[in-house]
């Protein structure tokens, strides 16, 4: 005879919950996880979704912290969503980084944020001498943190599932697309 936990009863609840919340987003953003959607028209969903808030993807100046592989933010100066990946990533762990800061936004964990100045970002990267580190590092340890971490990686994590086709990861390709374009 199993007895119950009541913990791992919960545990089970919220996962289903996550994976309908996933699927949610997916289905709001018009994708097919079968479709093999390039990295582009990805975006530009995800940016549609957010009511076509503009969303700019670059790298840090420098290596960022071993604790930090990106981020995400609101610009104070700019209505545009910001993503900052570690300049060291490449391929797939690139790839997973932005999608997983696309999780955010598209679970809206950014609007109700205090909104940074891009240039007291990039200047406290190449600096390490401002508060913003605490604003944006150390998140994800417990709480509601936790699971918006958990929700942001799953959703990633499914978003990332639409770039691969049968054979290999096309990131470069669409990668090299997408700063071609704009």
């Amino acid at each position: 005879m199993r007895i119950f936990d009541i913990e791992e009863d919960r545990n089970f609840a919220w996962r289903v919950n996550l994976i309908k919340r996933t699927q949610n987003f997916i289905c709001d953003l018009e994708i097919d996880l079968n479709q093999g959607l390039s990295f582009r028209e990805l975006h530009d969903r995800v940016e549609t979704f957010c009511g076509g808030c503009p969303i700019l993807i670059l790298p840090a100046p420098k290596p960022l912290p071993p604790d930090l592989f990106g981020f995400s933010f609101r610009s104070d100066e700019e209505n545009n969503y910001l993503i900052l990946y570690d300049p060291l990533l490449t391929g797939n762990e690139l790839m997973l980084v932005i999608l997983h800061e696309f999780g955010h936004i598209v679970r809206g964990d950014l609007k109700g944020k205090n909104r940074l100045s891009l240039v007291g970002v990039l200047e406290f990267l190449k600096n390490k001498n401002s508060g913003i580190y605490d604003h944006i590092s150390c998140r994800g340890t417990s709480g509601k943190d936790l699971e918006e971490e958990q929700e942001a990686e799953f959703i990633g994590r499914s978003l990332f599932r639409c770039l691969i086709d049968s054979e290999e990861q096309v990131f470069n390709k669409v990668w090299s697309n997408l700063l071609g374009d704009h």
